[in-house]
């Protein structure tokens, strides 16, 4: 059950995704995987697309299928699955509390261990929250803390012809990192700033081999410092209003 504490169901939160990149030695069979992903979420279609390799030993140049499986669960939940990419995307445009995924990424990750004898590994593994505030009359909303703000206000104040503004802060963890972006993007880009929407957004990532068998967990540590890093970001008064 999830932590009312931690919990803010008027968030605004237009982005929400778990992305696990596979360990690229390893050799799946994608069509079975896919079959059995199926079963759990049966709205299923299969995109196709081309590329090119280019042989240099013999100068050639093959065409190859490219297939991305994408199962949409819900109107605005989606799973892709991509071979080419060797990637596990679960997106959403909404996020209101990890029952969400909590589940669903349970079922996903017990289809890839049953598929690989639990051998699989991943070489990444990232939880990104983006969320989004609307600009009121103009003015750059009140939601980030009086520094960050500031920052920002400053940048618009002494640099003319801005056309996006976007701060870039790096944590590093004991075993992950942490990306937080925030400002201006601009809806209105790559004309000079206008609106003055503000985004948050919170990339926490690892990189390096994790056994199939961490997968959860991981992402489960990552969730709660996502939440940490949201707070540390915002004013107390909005994180209240958004409860």
């Amino acid at each position: 059950m999830s932590n009312p504490e931690r919990t803010l169901t008027k968030n605004k939160i237009s982005s929400f995704i778990i992305r696990i990149d596979l360990d690229r030695s390893s050799n799946l069979d994608y069509n079975s995987i896919s079959e059995s992903l199926s079963k759990i979420f049966p709205n299923q279609e299969i995109q196709i697309t081309y590329h090119y390799n280019v042989d240099l030993d013999t100068v050639s140049v093959k065409k190859v299928e490219a297939k991305k499986f994408i199962f949409k669960i819900e109107e605005q939940v989606k799973l892709e699955v991509s071979p080419i990419e060797k990637s596990i995307i679960f997106s959403s445009n909404y996020y209101t509390t990890d029952d969400l995924y909590k589940e669903r990424l349970k079922q996903i990750v017990e289809v890839f261990a049953t598929k690989t004898n639990g051998e699989l590994q991943s070489r990444r593994i990232g939880m990104r929250y983006i969320n989004s505030f609307p600009s009121m009359a103009g003015q750059i909303p009140k939601v980030l803390n009086i520094s960050e703000t500031k920052i920002l206000k400053d940048s618009l104040e002494k640099k003319d012809n801005l056309t996006r503004l976007i701060i870039v802060d790096e944590y590093l963890k004991e075993d992950y990192r942490i990306r937080v972006q925030y400002g201006i993007p601009n809806k209105f880009y790559p004309n000079v700033i206008s609106s003055k929407d503000i985004i948050l957004d919170i990339d926490v990532f690892s990189e390096g081999l994790q056994s199939i068998s961490n997968w959860f967990s991981i992402v489960t540590q990552y969730n709660h410092a996502a939440f940490d890093t949201f707070v540390s970001y915002v004013r107390a008064d909005v994180i209240e209003s958004l409860r």
